[in-house]
């Protein structure tokens, strides 16, 4: 009300037309930054705020922090030291990402490395004040031998947007998690100078998951053949994994949308334990997520946004799918015929096995089938003849054959290729798990 409104400031007796607004900042929860609506009560959360305003309050909040130790650290010189919250030390390559990240706390060692970056374990308070985990995604300025990188511009520029991707992918998932039980993406809480901070996901990659949580053990827990409940099991694990990957690469039809690096190694996922060993009949039993968008593509606000790859290559709603099922045909190859290898067991005998028990045997026949019959009549494709000879598919190619020697350049010209297989569409490859 106005300062001279006769029943005070707080009266209700004030009509609208009298009333001032006064636009401010963290005086109640009921302000809130600009684009960061507090929610008060009522079904909704934080989780309602839109990802796009989560993340610009994110970049307001980490800095209003980080002032505001600076302000504290210089009111105390001369006097007492603060009192330090005791943290888990790190491992020694993580020490620049600790001080670069300061409201962030490191854990363990990195969860991956790649060409460009690290990938850590980490942890932060959120909104709520509650500690939650995180995955700091950091650009190394230095490679493997200590020299700085001369592409530093480059990679910031391809996280970017990478982040952009990442962020595009997760809002689509966001109304279908639940809904329509689509494959779900992580959320990029923050990114600024080759630091990205995301939403830290709980499981296994897809591909230990196939090959056997001794797989990078020496020696090696193979999967063995004799084992024929847990192969059922592990194919109708793949069968729900690809039925949300199909769903959420569905929804991104519109937008061109496409993850580029489809395999078992980028797909996440969480089987519940009163799942494991038994064939699985409701896919919320997997949670399933897709990550790392290095090399993704999408029209966003009308936009082309393209990460990694260069060169020709066109939006193929079929790629993605290829993709997927060969390698997951790649794992259940290395796994098994190792462990026929160490045991020697007669490769028939796992073949015999592969050809009853491995998933998405039709589709994958049928495109060996097209690959065949569309390669030599392609001019596009005929450089792998010629120079790649062992990438060019032989006429007793068959499916098992294609995973075990996995032909990337036929793969890479597959993506460059106006050429659609109906059988390896998205809605199809659905049609045919249900």
């Amino acid at each position: 009300n106005p300062d001279n409104w006769p029943d005070g400031p707080y009266a209700r007796n004030c009509p609208d037309e009298k009333t001032e607004y006064t636009v401010g900042e963290f005086n109640c929860s009921c302000v809130g930054i600009s684009k960061f609506q507090a929610v008060c009560g009522g079904e909704k959360t934080l989780a309602d705020v839109p990802d796009e305003d989560y993340f610009d309050a994110c970049e307001l909040t980490d800095l209003m922090g980080v002032k505001a130790i600076e302000m504290l650290e210089k009111a105390n010189k001369g006097g007492k030291k603060p009192v330090k919250v005791e943290e888990k030390k790190p491992a020694n390559q993580a020490e620049t990402v600790k001080a670069e990240v300061a409201s962030y706390t490191l854990r363990d060692k990195p969860l991956g490395e790649g060409v460009w970056g690290t990938v850590y374990h980490g942890s932060r308070l959120n909104a709520a004040g509650e500690e939650e985990q995180v995955a700091i995604k950091k650009l190394d300025k230095t490679d493997k031998e200590g020299k700085e990188k001369q592409d530093a511009s480059t990679q910031l520029a391809e996280m970017e947007k990478e982040c952009r991707l990442n962020q595009f992918a997760h809002e689509l998932s966001k109304p279908s998690m639940s809904s329509l039980g689509c494959a779900r993406v992580p959320r990029v809480h923050s990114y600024t100078g080759g630091t990205a901070i995301m939403q830290f996901v709980q499981g296994d990659k897809l591909e230990k998951y196939i090959r056997g949580p001794g797989y990078d053990e020496n020696p090696k827990r193979l999967r063995s053949i004799e084992d024929v409940a847990f192969a059922a099991h592990l194919r109708s694990v793949c069968h729900v994994v690809v039925q949300k990957i199909c769903k959420l690469l569905l929804l991104g039809r519109d937008s061109e949308f496409s993850h580029r690096d489809l395999n078992d190694g980028n797909v996440m996922i969480d089987v519940k334990d009163t799942a494991r060993d038994a064939v699985v009949k409701d896919p919320e039993d997997i949670d399933v997520w897709m990550i790392d968008f290095g090399k993704s593509m999408a029209l966003i606000d009308g936009e082309q946004v393209t990460a990694g790859m260069k060169g020709a290559y066109q939006y193929n709603p079929t790629t993605d799918v290829v993709r997927m099922l060969m390698n997951i045909q790649c794992s259940y190859i290395r796994a098994y015929y190792e462990y026929a290898k160490e045991k020697e067991v007669p490769q028939g005998e796992v073949r015999d096995f592969l050809l009853e028990y491995m998933p998405f045997r039709a589709p994958m026949e049928k495109f060996v089938e097209h690959v065949k019959e569309i390669a030599p009549k392609d001019p596009d494709w005929a450089a792998i003849k010629e120079t790649k000879p062992k990438e060019w598919p032989k006429p007793e190619l068959d499916f098992l054959e294609l995973a075990r020697t996995t032909p990337l350049e036929l793969l890479r010209h597959y993506y460059m290729s106006p050429h659609q297989l109906a059988e390896l569409m998205p809605e199809k490859i659905l049609e045919s798990l249900r």
